[in-house]
């Protein structure tokens, strides 16, 4: 059985869809996805996380284990932050990249299991964690 914290998501069908969410007045246009976090739909969690987080210009933010883009995307258009997105599933990341394209902001993407590829340091770490995984790892 696949979860969306597993690095391959091939043996689960993909049906791309299209969603849409509006934060503070400003519009967001996203592709989810069979296979990673809260597909069809903005978590609670998320939404909460991004509404308290607020970053200065230019501060460089990971949004660690960033599904498809969702935290990353707003810190960059809001906030004006320098966001690299990472996660350890794959189809998540591209859908983050595409994502971050289709809402014209810049983040950089990086293919990581936790900080494993990571080697920059930033002014703030934002997460909503897969609780799912179980105490022991997460």
């Amino acid at each position: 059985m696949s979860h969306y914290y597993d690095a391959d998501q091939d043996n689960v069908k993909s049906a791309p869809r299209r969603i849409s969410f509006e934060l503070e007045g400003q519009h967001y246009t996203l592709m989810t996805d069979h296979g990673v976090f809260s597909h069809g739909h903005v978590d609670e969690a998320t939404r909460l996380l991004i509404e308290t987080v607020r970053l200065d210009a230019g501060q460089k933010a990971l949004d660690l284990g960033c599904g498809y883009g969702v935290i990353g995307i707003v810190l960059a258009k809001r906030d004006q932050a320098q966001v690299t997105l990472t996660d350890v599933n794959t189809r998540a990341l591209m859908l983050a990249d595409e994502n971050a394209k289709a809402n014209h902001v810049s983040v950089h993407c990086i293919a990581s299991d936790g900080f494993t590829e990571i080697d920059n340091q930033f002014d703030a770490i934002i997460t909503n964690p897969p609780i799912r995984i179980g105490k022991t790892e997460l």
